[in-house]
């Protein structure tokens, strides 16, 4: 059966119906009444893995908004890996069309289409952020936040804390704060059908695959294990061309990330070991 790979970068929308997500809990816009606050996995006797990501990493996950120069706009996800505001996101957030038409997808050989890009977070403040680099390969990109140390809310949090993609197994559960359909942040529980799996022979790395709700918008979101700890970006989704296959996302795995931010010498923050807890 030909599957092929749909990218989740989405067109902003008007939405006139009432949307259900199966599965996900509504964060960032609709997020008022309640400050996240950091919890320490060993002094809880009994931690909620879900609860425990949302805490911790909410204030540093953020929705993408790309304005492009033919008048097109796309949403998508992203976070915050330094304390002087470098987030990452997927390239194709970024990067859609290219200066040849303007609606001419983005081709690696030419020149992308200019464009603007805010990073919104999950209080809904909006800043502005510069293209910093992205790899072709792995579908990779870094903004960096212009003022980062004026916004008012950046000393309430830190950085998302990165672990390592090489001891997930088949069956973990994992997690991700996205964007999906540009409604604001939702927290999303998915399970790991496998690991490590190639997509396609040209590709430089191989997919995490996760059996759960993964949307349009939610490309450049973390996928964190249950400890919070960041383990890949959640950049597709796979659905057959002549099936009603659905609902089967793909993540870059972590250790490619890594590779990516050490080669744009950016200092992430790694987490501790907690496996033997």
């Amino acid at each position: 059966m030909k599957k092929k790979l749909l990218i989740i970068s989405t067109a902003v929308v008007l939405l006139s119906c009432l949307v259900m997500l199966a599965g996900c809990n509504f964060l960032g816009a609709f997020y008022t009444d309640r400050t996240p606050y950091y919890i320490d996995v060993a002094e809880v006797e009994d931690p909620n893995a879900a609860n425990i990501v949302a805490n911790n990493n909410l204030l540093s996950c953020t929705r993408i908004i790309a304005s492009f120069s033919n008048g097109k706009t796309s949403a998508g996800s992203g976070f915050v890996v330094t304390s002087d505001g470098y987030v990452v996101t997927n390239r194709h957030c970024v990067l859609m069309y290219s200066s040849t038409g303007s609606d001419t997808p983005y081709n690696p050989l030419e020149t992308p289409l200019n464009a603007t890009y805010k990073v919104v977070f999950a209080d809904n403040k909006a800043l502005s952020a510069d293209l910093i680099g992205y790899s072709n390969d792995a579908d990779l990109a870094l903004l960096k936040i212009r003022n980062y140390a004026d916004f008012t809310g950046s000393a309430s949090f830190e950085p998302v804390k990165l672990s390592s993609s090489s001891d997930l197994f088949y069956g973990d559960k994992v997690y991700t704060i996205g964007n999906p359909e540009d409604l604001g942040l939702i927290l999303t529980e998915l399970m790991v059908s496998s690991p490590a799996i190639k997509i396609s022979s040209d590709d430089s790395f191989s997919s995490i695959i996760l059996d759960g709700t993964i949307n349009h918008g939610n490309s450049g979101g973390a996928l964190f294990d249950k400890y919070g700890n960041v383990v890949g970006v959640v950049y597709a989704r796979i659905e057959g061309s002549n099936s009603d296959a659905y609902g089967i996302g793909c993540a870059i795995p972590l250790d490619t990330l890594k590779e990516f931010l050490d080669e744009a010498r950016i200092k992430y923050t790694v987490a501790a070991d907690q496996s033997a807890e």
